[in-house]
């Protein structure tokens, strides 16, 4: 039981920390970039960004998955432990 409520808080520290550093890379992108950039730059700009936002978006999806999946082993590891406590 420690392990799945140290993994949850893991999870509810980590989650947020990557959203703000995220933000704060695109905040740094933007401040980066000159006011009288040409197309290229803008396009590389505006293609870094929406490339991050879809990984990041499917990353969060699949961490969430993957977390869901080790708590759901860990509770049948922890029911498969109980049943062998109680039958002995």
């Amino acid at each position: 039981m420690k392990m799945k409520s140290k993994r949850t808080k893991q999870m509810i520290i980590i989650m947020p920390l990557c959203i703000f550093w995220f933000v704060c890379t695109i905040f740094e992108i933007m401040q980066s970039m000159p006011m009288t950039s040409d197309n290229f730059h803008k396009g590389f700009f505006e293609g870094s960004l929406i490339g991050g936002i879809i990984g990041s978006i499917c990353g969060i999806i699949y961490a969430f998955r993957l977390y869901r999946k080790i708590q759901h082993t860990n509770d049948e590891v922890i029911s498969q432990i109980n049943n062998l406590i109680k039958d002995e």
